[in-house]
């Protein structure tokens, strides 16, 4: 499976899990500084998150500045039996 083909719930809509939305740690006015959708980072690392195997907390690094973008999806079904 390929991370873009990722999914999960948000009340009763199904979404993609891919892109992540990246946050930085840069107050622009009242607001931190948020980047909807980023081509050109570089992926510092990628790390698991809150001992699941359905979350992944990746570090970009976007003109000298450190991005984080949490990656959470829907496990897969168990296989039938």
């Amino acid at each position: 499976m390929k991370i873009r083909e990722l999914t999960r719930r948000v009340g009763n809509d199904t979404i993609s899990a891919w892109p992540p939305r990246w946050e930085g740690r840069f107050r622009q006015g009242d607001t931190w500084d948020t980047i909807a959708t980023l081509g050109d980072g570089v992926l510092a690392s990628v790390r698991p998150l809150e001992n699941t195997s359905a979350h992944l907390r990746l570090t970009m690094i976007f003109e000298g500045r450190e991005y984080i973008g949490i990656v959470r999806w829907d496990p897969p079904p168990p296989p039938a039996a």
